[in-house]
């Protein structure tokens, strides 16, 4: 349709009450305009169409053949546009194509069988991508669309990113059963004097922790970096090794092992996990229903 027609679309509105009413005046009271003005949209279709469409008779205004062979079309026309105001329905089961989820490791832990059991009983035709974590949060990926949602503890996040707090954890510490420390309070300035094992998802070589330990005139000494939660292994610990984790890893870690869960010896913030999207897929419906499902899980 050429660009000048464009603004008369809302014209064919008119031409619909015109042909379910029968008349002018009803068709504007359905409308909630006037007379006058119904009559100026008719003069204005019979203009821009080159055909009187609607003639006068005892039985009120009648099609033409012309107007009556436009009714299937312009029905179309206004559910179409109607459409474009109408939220796509939220039917799961209805969805396809990928959920692309980027995380952390432990997670995606907590995360993937829960997650792959509820998309496989409520929308079975979606595929879940997960992908690592990287230190700019996915930004670019997520403003392109080719990741969905990411789920990390925000230090630095990109402001112009969506962003909802799922859960909040605290850290702690765990040691081997036999360190000396495992059976005490532990100060500071033990707690600085051990080595150290970090676990760095990001690669960032230092974080609260040293903040923290700053602030009293204190360094810690790391003596391994490894890159992901799922690589500490009770094995990783020498006698005298602390690593300081979120504590719903730590518990996951020390079960079963001969490990042992200690309070952290410092004033920390709570760790805060954010699930992260650009505005852009904000209204989406299939992505806020991802999202929903993510929250929920990781809320338990």
């Amino acid at each position: 349709m050429p660009k000048w027609n464009m603004r008369n679309l809302h014209l064919l509105v008119t031409f619909k009450a015109i042909l379910e009413r029968g008349s002018i005046v009803a068709a504007g009271q359905d409308l909630g305009i006037t007379q006058s003005a119904t009559s100026k949209h008719l003069a204005q279709l019979r203009d821009w169409l080159g055909d009187p469409l609607f003639v006068r008779t005892p039985n009120g205004m009648q099609p033409t053949p012309f107007a009556q062979n436009m009714v299937t079309r312009v029905d179309r026309i206004l559910r179409d546009a109607d459409a474009l105001m109408t939220a796509e329905p939220s039917v799961p089961a209805e969805f396809s194509g990928t959920f692309a989820l980027s995380a952390t490791d432990e997670i995606l832990q907590r995360l993937l069988e829960p997650l792959a059991n509820k998309l496989a009983a409520d929308a079975p035709k979606v595929r879940l991508n997960c992908h690592p974590l990287v230190p700019d949060y996915s930004a670019p990926a997520l403003e392109r669309g080719d990741v969905d949602l990411v789920v990390a503890v925000n230090w630095h996040s990109p402001t112009h990113l969506k962003q909802r707090r799922v859960f909040s954890d605290q850290f702690v510490c765990v040691v081997r059963e036999d360190n000396p420390l495992a059976n005490r309070s532990i100060t500071p300035q033990e707690f600085a004097a051990a080595p150290h094992l970090l676990v760095a998802p990001m690669g960032h070589r230092d974080g609260q922790v040293d903040h923290a330990l700053r602030r009293l005139n204190l360094q810690r000494r790391v003596t391994t970096s490894i890159p992901h939660f799922s690589l500490l292994a009770p094995g990783l610990f020498a006698r005298d090794t602390i690593v300081t984790l979120p504590s719903k890893v730590a518990e996951q870690l020390a079960e079963g092992a001969p490990l042992v869960v200690l309070p952290a010896p410092l004033k920390l913030d709570p760790v805060d996990y954010f699930a992260l999207w650009h505005e852009r897929f904000d209204k989406d419906p299939k992505l806020r229903w991802f999202r929903r499902e993510v929250a929920a899980i990781l809320c338990r």
